[in-house]
């Protein structure tokens, strides 16, 4: 019984946002908030494709889902989250939904530049999601073990980058 009323309560707060144009296929699609299982299956039966691009605010502990076709800039904006809190309260990044599960695979495009303040936002995002700060994500069926070998990683890479830059 205790278990019904659980997945029930999880149910309630599961909520269809928005939709937003894809700025590659000029299709609407949705974009969902703390989606079940079975809108995130309804949502790539649709796009025709099992990835997706999401956002979790680790302040809210919202994530914000959507086909793989619409930027994360598009879904920031239209989930109304300013550019300088979701460049530092959250975790952007990509999925492929597999056997009931978003397996992330990677975070959003804006970190692919070699710029100080960003290498330092990717290195504290990369301790974040090692520290356990996105575990929360695993209650919407999100699987975080493949981004946690990338987040080692990166890590390393960036403390190498410092130090022979200041050597």
């Amino acid at each position: 019984m205790k278990k019904e009323t659980e997945r029930i309560l999880k149910e309630l707060k599961e909520e269809f946002y928005t939709n937003s144009e894809s700025s590659i296929t000029s299709k609407y699609r949705e974009i969902f908030v703390n989606p079940s299982r079975k809108e995130i299956a309804d949502l790539v039966e649709e796009y025709g494709r099992n990835t997706v691009r999401f956002i979790a605010d680790k302040r809210k502990k919202k994530v914000y889902v959507a086909a793989s076709d619409v930027f994360h800039s598009d879904i920031a904006k239209d989930v109304g989250l300013e550019e300088y809190y979701f460049f530092m309260n959250t975790f952007a990044g990509t999925g492929k939904f597999t056997q009931g599960k978003i397996l992330v695979t990677d975070w959003t495009d804006y970190f692919n530049d070699e710029e100080d303040d960003i290498l330092r936002r990717l290195e504290e995002l990369s301790w974040e999601i090692i520290e356990g700060d996105y575990d929360w994500l695993e209650r919407y069926n999100f699987a975080l073990d493949l981004i946690e070998g990338t987040a080692r990683d990166e890590i390393a890479f960036i403390e190498d980058y410092f130090k022979d830059k200041t050597a």
